[in-house]
C-alpha cells in the first residue's frame, strides 16, 4: 500500500495525561499516542479531566455538580475545548482538559466519576456530532471505561479499554461501581491488560470477557532513556523514581537501605519523586533518621523525563520495591538506561524482568527488607557481569513505543474490520487517504475571542495551593478573585469582604478541621449538625447570603453587562463555578472549558495572547 493509499484512523483517547504542574502523570499514555502518531495511520485525539472539586453539605454539592455541568455546556458552545498540544507532553496531539465536578452528592451516589464526566461529555459528542473518530479507546475501565462505552454508543463507534489500574479490588469493591465495570467491558471490542497478571484479574471479575482480553505492554519511549552521553556511574549509588506513598514499599526501601548501608557504607540512595502529603514525606525522612541513614537518603523532588534519565545513567543500580505493579514503565525504563533492576515481586515489573530475571537485576519477594538487602548486595558484588547494551535491546525489543503501537494499530484495524461500520468502504465519507490524518481537521480551534482572563478560586487554600504548583507564565497577567488577606504578588486581585474567608472554610469544610480518620470525623459531625440545625424552627441558612457576597466580588472582576469579548473565567472549584455561573449565562463571562491545566496547554500551544515558553517533551 502506497502512502496516498492508505486509511487513516482517528481514535478518540480517554485518560489522565502530563500537565504543567504534573508531567510524569499519565506519561505511558501520552507514550503511546505519540508513538500512534508517529507511525502514520493514526491521529489520536485526547480528553482528559480537571477535578473541579464539590464540597460541603449534600443539596451544595449538587448545585455545585449542576453547576459545572452548565458552565462545561456553555464553553462548549462558545470554543473548542482542544490545545494544538499539551503544555507538558508531546506535539501533534490535539489535547481537551475538561473541568468536572468530583467528589460524591447525593444525586450521583458511588458512580460519581463516571457520571460526573458523562455529563460534560454529553454536549462535546453533540457538538461534534458524527464529525470526527473511527474509535474510542479509554484507559481503565473504570470510570473512563464507564462513560467511554456511552460515547462510543453516541459515536456509533467501537470501544476498546486498556486496564492499568493497581487498585482493582478496591475500586471493585463497591457492587454499583463493580456493575458499571462489568457493563463497560462487555461494552468493549477488545480489553487490553497491561500484563498476564492484570489480564488473569480482569477476566476473573468479568469471566465473559474470556478471548476478548489481549495482553499489550505499555510503550516505552526507551529512544529517550538510551541517548546520550552516559556519565560515568558512580559505585553505590541506589535510584528510585516515583510517587512516595506506602504501597509503593517506600518503607520496605527504606528498612532494605539501612541492612545494605550497613555493609556497605559508600552507598547512597536518591528517591525522585513526590510524597502524597506533606506529612507523608516528614514521616519518611524520621523514619530515615530513626534508621540511622538520614546523610546517606535524599529526598528529591519530581524531575522532568530527561532529569529521571540523566538520574539512570549515572545510577549504579535501580531499586523498584513496590508491592504490586500492573506494569512497570520505569522498570523499562531503567533497562533501556543500562540499569540493572532489583524488584520485589509485584506482578507487572516481574514480567518486565522475565522468566531470567538475574540477567536484568533480581526479583526477590515482595514486602522482605532483608531479602531486597541481599539482592542489592548481591548485584553489587556482580556489577560488572551486568551488560548495558544487552540490557537496553531487551527493553528495546520487549517494550519499544514503535512496536507496542503497532501492534495496538493492528488491534484497531481487527476491531474496525469486526464493526459494520468500521469496515473497508462501508463509509466512503470517513475514508481518509493520503496527507497527515485527520486530527485538527477533524477538532478545529475557532474560538470566541476574549479580553483578560479571570481565575476564580474562593478557597484560598485551594487557590493558594494550585497556583504554587504552576510555572509563573501559566497565571502571569491574569486577575485573580478570592478571599482573604491582600497577596503580595497580585495587587490586582479582587478580594472578598473581610470574614468571608472563614465562612467559606465553614461551608467547605475545607482547611479548617485535620487530615485523615480525625478530619472525616469531623466533617461528618459537622454535617450532621447542620442537618439538624436546618430543621429547627426560625433557622435561617447563611449559606444564600455568603453567595450573594461572593457573587458581589466575582462581579467587580467582570464586565457589568454581557460583552461579545467577555473575559475568560477559570474556575478552580465546585463552589467557584456555582457562584460564576449567572454570569456566564448572562454573557458577561465566557466559561473556560477546563481549569488551570486547560490554560497551561493553551498558552503553551500558544493560542492564548500572554506569551509562554515553548512546552517540555519531557
Amino acid at each position: 500500500m502506497t502512502p496516498s493509499d492508505r486509511v487513516h484512523r482517528d481514535v478518540l483517547v480517554f485518560g489522565w495525561f502530563p500537565s504543567a504542574d504534573d508531567p510524569t502523570a499519565g506519561r505511558f499514555i501520552a507514550d503511546q499516542v505519540a508513538a500512534l502518531a508517529a507511525i502514520g495511520t493514526v491521529q489520536p485525539t485526547v480528553v482528559a479531566f480537571e477535578n473541579a472539586v464539590t464540597r460541603g453539605p449534600g443539596p451544595m454539592r449538587d448545585r455545585q455538580a449542576a453547576a459545572v455541568a452548565a458552565n462545561m455546556a456553555a464553553a462548549l458552545g462558545l470554543r473548542s475545548p482542544f490545545a494544538r498540544r499539551g503544555a507538558s507532553g508531546p506535539a501533534g496531539i490535539p489535547l481537551a482538559r475538561l473541568a468536572v465536578a468530583a467528589g460524591q452528592t447525593p444525586a450521583t451516589g458511588p458512580d460519581h466519576r463516571a457520571l460526573h464526566r458523562a455529563a460534560v461529555l454529553r454536549p462535546l459528542v453533540d457538538r461534534i456530532g458524527d464529525l470526527t473518530w473511527d474509535l474510542v479507546h479509554a484507559h481503565v475501565g473504570y470510570p473512563d471505561g464507564a462513560f467511554a462505552a456511552e460515547v462510543a454508543a453516541r459515536l456509533g463507534r467501537p470501544l476498546v479499554i486498556t486496564e492499568h489500574a493497581s487498585y482493582l479490588a478496591s475500586l471493585l469493591a463497591d457492587p454499583v461501581v463493580r456493575a458499571r465495570y462489568r457493563d463497560a467491558a462487555l461494552a468493549a471490542s477488545r480489553v487490553i491488560a497491561v500484563s498476564t497478571m492484570l489480564a488473569a484479574e480482569v477476566t476473573r471479575i468479568v469471566p465473559e470477557l474470556e478471548g476478548r482480553v489481549v495482553v499489550i505492554p505499555n510503550a516505552v519511549a526507551v529512544e529517550e532513556f538510551g541517548d546520550g552521553e552516559i556519565t560515568e556511574r558512580v559505585a553505590g549509588e541506589l535510584l528510585w523514581v516515583g510517587a512516595r506513598i506506602e504501597t509503593k514499599g517506600i518503607a520496605t526501601l527504606l528498612q532494605a537501605f539501612a541492612l545494605v548501608h550497613v555493609r556497605a557504607p559508600q552507598t547512597v540512595l536518591r528517591l525522585i519523586g513526590r510524597a502524597g502529603r506533606p506529612e507523608h514525606e516528614d514521616a519518611w525522612r524520621q523514619l530515615a533518621s530513626q534508621l540511622g541513614i538520614a546523610d546517606a537518603v535524599r529526598f528529591e523532588p519530581p524531575a522532568d523525563r530527561a532529569g529521571v534519565a540523566a538520574a539512570m545513567r549515572r545510577a549504579d543500580l535501580f531499586v523498584h520495591p513496590s508491592n504490586r505493579e500492573t506494569f512497570g514503565v520505569v522498570a523499562v525504563e531503567a533497562l533501556a538506561s543500562g540499569l540493572p533492576v532489583i524488584a520485589a515481586d509485584s506482578g507487572g515489573v516481574t514480567e518486565v524482568l522475565g522468566d531470567d530475571p538475574d540477567r536484568f537485576g533480581a526479583v526477590v519477594a515482595a514486602g522482605d527488607p532483608a531479602a531486597l538487602a541481599a539482592a542489592v548486595l548481591g548485584a553489587l558484588e556482580r556489577r560488572a557481569s551486568f551488560d548495558p547494551e544487552e540490557l537496553r535491546a531487551y527493553a528495546v525489543e520487549m517494550f519499544g513505543s514503535t512496536r507496542v503501537a503497532q501492534r495496538i494499530a493492528d488491534l484497531y484495524e481487527e476491531v474496525l474490520a469486526e464493526d459494520a461500520r468500521g469496515t473497508a468502504g462501508a463509509d466512503a465519507s470517513r475514508r481518509r487517504t493520503g496527507g497527515a490524518p485527520g486530527g485538527e481537521t477533524c477538532v478545529p480551534l475557532v474560538d470566541r475571542p476574549t479580553k483578560g482572563t479571570v481565575i476564580v478560586g474562593f478557597s484560598r487554600l485551594e487557590l493558594e495551593r494550585a497556583i504554587a504548583r504552576f510555572p509563573a507564565w501559566v497565571t502571569a497577567g491574569t486577575v485573580l478573585v478570592t478571599c482573604g488577606a491582600p497577596l503580595v504578588d497580585w495587587p490586582n486581585a479582587v478580594l472578598a469582604p473581610a470574614g468571608t474567608e472563614s465562612a467559606v472554610g465553614e461551608l467547605l469544610d475545607w482547611g479548617t478541621v485535620p487530615a485523615g480518620v480525625a478530619g472525616r470525623l469531623t466533617r461528618r459531625l459537622r454535617r450532621s449538625f447542620r442537618s439538624l440545625r436546618a430543621r429547627l424552627p426560625g433557622h435561617d441558612e447563611p449559606t444564600d447570603e455568603l453567595l450573594r457576597d461572593l457573587a458581589l466580588t466575582l462581579s467587580r472582576a467582570l464586565p457589568s453587562e454581557p460583552s461579545a469579548d467577555a473575559p475568560l473565567i477559570v474556575c478552580l472549584g465546585g463552589l467557584d463555578h456555582l457562584v460564576a455561573a449567572p454570569f456566564i449565562a448572562a454573557g458577561q463571562a465566557t466559561p473556560a472549558p477546563g481549569g488551570l491545566r486547560w490554560l497551561a496547554d493553551l498558552r503553551a500551544a500558544g493560542q492564548a495572547s500572554t506569551p509562554a515558553p515553548a512546552p517540555s517533551d519531557a
